[in-house]
């Protein structure tokens, strides 16, 4: 049977390693070269994991499963290959510092 909360879990929980796995290839790896380097790396590291669960007695593997953690990784690729060169830059660094470590906020 099929879980939608198991879906937009597994969505949810590929799509930083998609984004994050994208930056990391940035700058050897860009593009669509990266898109397909990532979910190569997903779809092994999901494959890998459903396999993992055949011993596990309260778990089954599932291809939905596999298919919803690629879906998350393609999510966090879109959204990471646009704003690989942006964010990377030097000037991107020091504009998502700022506004992560900005003096403004006030802690008590």
């Amino acid at each position: 049977y099929v879980q939608g909360f198991d879906v937009f879990a597994n969505i949810l929980g590929y799509i930083p390693l998609g984004f994050f796995a994208v930056l990391a290839l940035h700058p050897t790896v860009r593009g669509l070269r990266a898109v397909i380097a990532t979910i190569a790396l997903s779809g092994i590291l999901s494959i890998g994991l459903e396999a993992l669960q055949t011993w596990l007695p309260s778990r089954f593997p599932s291809n939905l499963d596999v298919a919803a953690n690629l879906a998350g990784a393609l999510a966090g690729t879109i959204l990471a290959v646009p704003l690989s060169d942006t964010l990377l830059s030097e000037q991107g660094l020091a504009v998502v510092g700022s506004h992560i470590f900005s003096s403004n906020i006030v802690m008590e």
